[in-house]
């Protein structure tokens, strides 16, 4: 994915990605940008807790720059169907508004290019100025 390796070269800079190891917002990144993951599975796969991974997704929501963004598959409540569209914190709810069940299944993140954004694509019939 060509806009996860961009990603990756404007935070690493002129550094060789060879030769340094990635920092854990890095690697957030680049297995978000391979495939949509859960705070518990990024943990898992990091070696971190659920609540670091946590502090670092607004950090790297923040970073991703212009034309991407962290995408989430919504919370949903278990029991009575209700989504957690409008919530901004990436944590997962307590507890359902709706019924107050806690059967509450987790939000899936992705870093996606936005639709409509990126940089400006050049056309073959544009005119020399």
């Amino acid at each position: 994915m060509q806009f996860v390796r961009d990603i990756e070269a404007r935070t690493l800079g002129t550094r060789n990605r060879r030769s340094q190891t990635l920092t854990i917002r890095q690697r957030i990144v680049q297995m978000l940008g391979e495939r949509e993951l859960t705070a518990r599975d990024l943990s898992r796969k990091l070696g971190l807790s659920e609540k670091e991974v946590y502090s670092h997704l607004p950090h790297v929501a923040r970073s991703l720059g212009p034309g991407v963004t962290i995408i989430s598959e919504p919370a949903y409540c278990r029991d009575c169907g209700f989504v957690f569209k409008d919530r901004e914190r990436f944590t997962t709810p307590g507890r359902c508004p709706r019924c107050r069940s806690e059967a509450i299944v987790p939000p899936v993140y992705g870093v996606r290019p936005l639709k409509g954004k990126g940089p400006p694509r050049h056309t073959e019939h544009e005119e020399d100025i």
